[in-house]
C-alpha cells in the first residue's frame, strides 16, 4: 500500500469541541475506506497567506496514512461535501525520503530516552589556598 499525507484547513469559527469533531470524521473517512493513520498532527489555527471562503485563520490539520488509491479519492470527495473544511491538498509521499524521516525520529526518540551525561565539576585547587593551614 501506499502512504500518503493530507493536510486540511478547518474553519477557526467552529469551537474546539467541533473542530475535534471534524478530525474525528476526517480519522473515520481515511479508516472506513481502508486506510490505516500513520500520524496525525493538530498544527493549531494559523493566518493564511490569502482569504479563502471569506475566511483570513484557519486550523491546520495534517495526517500520514497508509491505503490503497481509492482512499484517495473518498476522502477527497468527504473533503468537498464538509462545509467546515475550507482548503485541502493530498499528495502521495517519497518512499526515500519516508524511510530517512522514520530513522530521523527513532534516532531522536532513541537520544531523547537515553540519560544525560552527568556534568562533573572538579574544582581547582589554587596555588594560594593550602590545605591544612
Amino acid at each position: 500500500m501506499t502512504v500518503y499525507e493530507t493536510i486540511c484547513i478547518i474553519k477557526t469559527s467552529l469551537t474546539d469541541e467541533e473542530l475535534g469533531k471534524v478530525i474525528t470524521k476526517v480519522r473515520g473517512f481515511i479508516e472506513k475506506s481502508g486506510g490505516e493513520i500513520l500520524k496525525m498532527e493538530n498544527w493549531g489555527k494559523k493566518k493564511m497567506a490569502y482569504e479563502v471562503r471569506k475566511e483570513k485563520k484557519g486550523a491546520y490539520v495534517f495526517f500520514r496514512f497508509r491505503g490503497p488509491s481509492p482512499v484517495v479519492a473518498e476522502l477527497e470527495r468527504q473533503y468537498r461535501l464538509e462545509d467546515s473544511i475550507i482548503k485541502f491538498l493530498t499528495i502521495k509521499c517519497d518512499p526515500k525520503l519516508l524511510a530517512e524521516e522514520m530513522t530521523r525520529e527513532s534516532a531522536a526518540a532513541v537520544h531523547a530516552a537515553s540519560p544525560a551525561p552527568v556534568a562533573v565539576a572538579v574544582a581547582a585547587a589554587s596555588p594560594d589556598s593550602t590545605v591544612g593551614g
